[in-house]
């Protein structure tokens, strides 16, 4: 009489004459008594019980092929017996991943299992570095003007925000922009134009606050420097002589 092979082993059918003994199961491979082949383990697969390759995975014995990773998962190492979600801040946009990507500069992504990350919106810009869970709202006097922004940039000279900016404003001329993101009245002895305050230019004087211009010296009256402020400021030139932006000119 034939007794049954023991666990792990088995006897092809059908069994050689020949055979004297029981074949052993090769290695990551299972068999229960009186079998006639082997079971590859789960993370293996037939005919040579290889284990998955990363980006794929098999989670019951047999000797059926791996399955890739579903979109939004990842198996890094071989023999994976199941893929893992993405973690948040990233995503497999692609079946078969063996590792998920960081979101990249303009993009966030808050859950895990993502097969795509999202654009932050206009005002808003990614965090500057990995992982992007979130986006950072634009601070006064930076804007982002469309949505995927990886950066706010600054306000140009002039022009102010108060934050989330889509777009910066200007400060109505005889004002200037402040530190704190305001227009303010330009000083005495300036003007302002375009948002920013600017010295009067010699041969001219600004008497009062928040002038979007300045008031030239009196006829013969010229001053040496800038931001004067009242008409004490301006000289008058030698006699036999004028005023011209080159300075007191004789007369001819």
């Amino acid at each position: 009489p034939c007794d049954l092979c023991p666990q792990d082993t088995y006897a092809p059918a059908p069994a050689s004459p020949d055979l004297r003994n029981c074949l052993p199961c090769q290695n990551h491979s299972t068999s229960p008594p009186g079998s006639q082949a082997c079971t590859c383990d789960a993370g293996h697969t037939g005919p040579a019980c290889a284990p998955c390759a990363p980006g794929t995975y098999k989670f019951l014995p047999g000797n059926a092929s791996c399955a890739p990773c579903e979109q939004g998962g990842e198996s890094p190492a071989p023999a994976s017996l199941h893929c893992h979600a993405c973690p948040n801040g990233t995503f497999a946009g692609e079946t078969g991943r063996s590792a998920c990507d960081n979101c990249t500069a303009g993009t966030y992504q808050p859950g895990t299992g993502a097969s795509a990350c999202a654009l932050c919106a206009a005002g808003y810009a990614s965090r500057p570095y990995p992982p992007r869970l979130d986006c950072l709202g634009c601070p006064p006097g930076a804007y982002a003007p469309t949505p995927g922004a990886g950066a706010c940039p600054s306000c140009p000279a002039g022009a102010y925000s108060r934050g989330l900016a889509t777009a910066c404003d200007y400060c109505p001329n005889g004002t200037g922009v402040t530190s704190a993101q305001t227009c303010a009245p330009c000083w005495r002895g300036e003007y302002g134009q375009n948002g920013l305050c600017r010295p009067c230019l010699p041969g001219s004087y600004g008497p009062s606050y928040g002038a979007a211009g300045c008031v030239p010296c009196p006829t013969g009256g010229y001053s040496t420097s800038p931001g004067a402020t009242g008409v004490p400021q301006c000289l008058e030139c030698q006699a036999s002589a004028y005023w011209t932006a080159q300075g007191c000119i004789p007369c001819p």
